[in-house]
């Protein structure tokens, strides 16, 4: 995994930070993510999550955030999992 990719998932929630916080709440209650809208007002809404997944995210310099890996990235045409790829990525659980 990068340094950059590293610093920037170092400072986010775990698997276990979040199971230990979900324990607390009913089974039923619904779950979204939030975001700036972009609007003047800086507008903050909420977003239904609809899956979740593993994934792989890899450091994008351009977008200077960390980007999903997708699997013609991930494999070769033989199948096997490409090493220039496997050593900057890292798996993540992707929410969407």
């Amino acid at each position: 995994m990068s340094d950059d990719l590293n610093r920037y998932l170092s400072g986010g929630l775990t698997v276990a930070q979040l199971r230990a916080f979900l324990a607390g709440l009913p089974d039923d209650a619904p779950v979204v993510f939030t975001y700036q809208y972009g609007d003047h007002a800086r507008t903050v809404v909420a977003q239904r999550v609809r899956d979740a997944d593993e994934g792989r995210v890899v450091w994008s310099d351009y977008h200077g955030l960390p980007r999903e890996v997708d699997d013609d990235e991930w494999y070769d045409d033989d199948g096997r999992l490409k090493d220039s790829v496997a050593d900057g990525a890292a798996e993540v659980v992707i929410i969407s």
